[in-house]
């Protein structure tokens, strides 16, 4: 199984028919990069538009509006990839990834999900330095979209404390 396969099926809502809203947030070493998740037509969930790339120095409002943009276009249903290879160095080229081990060394990655107006920040362990991170459910954040976007942001800190 390919990194992204990996990655993408760690996210994937519990339950079955879910209807969750779906995103990835990567803090690297001087960036945070949003990115939303579609659903292939087997059930893989996998990057899509939009990839917002921020400073780490970002305004609490201007992340959270981001990652508000990001799980309002997740969740479309498209072609599962045939081209494993194809889809990862698109992927690495949406984020601007040079070199895996660098883009990754010293990284982390969670995910965000939403339903019923509760967004759920899911941190992970980031397993080497090639994009492979592992869902640690036990360690999840949630707090409710109304919140400010200063409790987000707190929120989306607190998940990053939590990654490995």
């Amino acid at each position: 199984m390919s990194f992204l396969s990996r990655i993408w099926k760690a996210f994937q809502p519990a339950g079955k028919g879910a209807t969750k809203k779906s995103a990835s947030i990567i803090k690297t070493t001087s960036n945070y990069w949003i990115y939303s998740q579609s659903k292939t037509t087997v059930g893989l969930r996998i990057a899509s538009p939009p990839f917002i790339k921020m400073a780490l120095d970002v305004e609490p409002e201007q992340l959270v509006n981001n990652l508000f943009i990001a799980l309002d276009k997740s969740g479309n249903i498209v072609p599962h990839p045939k081209d494993w290879k194809a889809s990862e160095k698109e992927f690495n080229k949406n984020l601007e990834i040079k070199t895996k081990k660098a883009f990754y060394m010293g990284s982390k990655c969670c995910g965000v999900s939403e339903q019923d107006n509760t967004i759920v920040l899911s941190p992970t362990v980031r397993v080497g330095n090639m994009g492979s991170f592992i869902h640690s459910p036990e360690s999840d954040v949630n707090v409710s979209r109304s919140e400010s976007a200063d409790k987000i942001f707190e929120a989306i800190q607190e998940a990053f404390e939590r990654s490995k």
